[in-house]
This record gives structure tokens, C-alpha cells and sequence, in this order.
């Protein structure tokens, strides 16, 4: 009977990890049928949809999941299909799904402009987006100087290597930003 006992207190965490389940409650505006939230994520290497009405705004999403993985909420306004010709028009809202409650918030009808609450792992995500930001639009602004310049210009040994060494100084800062990030985050990890 001990063995029985001890066999089974033993299991209990084997248990728990495989029942892991993932709530999202959400609120956005004030919307109504016939608007319709999607949910978008991957669990065990599936992809998996699913969806439910809003009523007054809010809505909520239940299911099982292992681990942590990527997600997308897409509200759907009305009956129309979106225009993925235009991706600007579709309103929708990237985040990490992980296995707990987790609360979705807009002020307005658009859950683009959502925050997520309860979620050490999203406000890790919102800190590296500003970090990064930074350096994208570095990135981004030597492009588009490089893609101004005329093919005789590219050409150019010197102008080419102003271009390399600007760029490497970019990508360094990356590197200096995101290790200054991250290494907080791994030591709280194996704490």
C-alpha cells in the first residue's frame, strides 16, 4: 500500500504537466455578433484554429497546451472574408500562448491594439520589441540609403565599405542590447 502511495505522489507531476491547459479572456471594445474572434496557434506541432463570438467585447479561448508557443487573435468584424491583399485592414494581434490564464485587453474595437496581462513571457517580449526597435530602424534607414544610391555608386570600394562597417556597428549594438536583455531572464529562469 506505501509503494502504492509513493508510486502514485511520484506520478502526480506527470499527471499535472500532461492536463496543462491555456485560458485567454479577452475584452475588446465593445463589440458584438456578428463580430467573431480566431484563434491561430500550434500544440504538438498542429496547427490549430478556433474561434468564439463576442458579446459585449469580450470573449475566451480554452484549450491544451505544452509549453509556450506563438499565437494570433484575428477579429473578424463582419461575414466578409479578409482582404489579405490589403494585411494593413485585418485586425489582428500577435502573442505568446502559454499554459495559465491569460488576459487580452483593448480599449477600442480593434484588438490590434491589445495589451497582454498576466504574462511574464509577453511583457519579456514587449521589452525586447523596444529594444530592438532602435536597431531596425538603423537597419532599416542604411537600406534604403544603400537602395538610393545608383549602381555606380554601390560600386564604389569605399562607399561599400562605410556600408559594411555601418552595418556591423548595427549589428553589434544588437548583440550588445539583447545579451543586456536576456541574461536577466535566463538567471530568473534557473533560479
Amino acid at each position: 500500500m506505501r509503494k502504492l502511495l509513493i508510486t502514485a505522489v511520484c506520478l502526480l507531476p506527470i499527471a499535472a504537466i500532461a492536463q496543462s491547459k491555456f485560458t485567454v479572456q479577452a475584452k475588446v471594445g465593445n463589440l458584438n455578433t456578428p463580430a467573431k474572434a480566431f484563434l491561430y496557434y500550434k500544440a504538438g506541432g498542429t496547427q490549430v484554429v478556433d474561434s468564439a463570438v463576442i458579446t459585449a467585447g469580450k470573449f475566451s479561448f480554452t484549450g491544451p497546451l505544452e509549453g509556450i508557443t506563438q499565437a494570433t487573435i484575428r477579429v473578424a468584424h463582419d461575414d466578409k472574408a479578409p482582404d489579405v491583399a490589403n494585411p494593413e485592414s485585418v485586425d489582428v494581434f500577435g502573442f505568446y500562448l502559454e499554459p495559465k490564464v491569460v488576459a487580452i485587453n483593448s480599449a477600442t474595437d480593434s484588438v490590434k491594439n491589445a495589451i497582454v496581462k498576466a504574462s511574464a513571457v509577453n511583457d519579456d517580449n514587449v521589452k525586447y520589441k523596444a529594444i530592438t526597435k532602435s536597431v531596425k530602424a538603423k537597419s532599416a534607414a542604411l537600406l534604403a540609403e544603400y537602395k538610393g544610391k545608383t549602381e555606380e555608386e554601390r560600386k564604389d570600394e569605399s562607399y561599400m565599405k562605410t556600408v559594411y562597417d555601418r552595418d556591423e556597428a548595427i549589428q553589434k549594438s544588437l548583440l550588445i542590447s539583447i545579451n543586456s536583455f536576456i541574461w536577466p531572464i535566463v538567471i530568473r529562469m534557473l533560479l
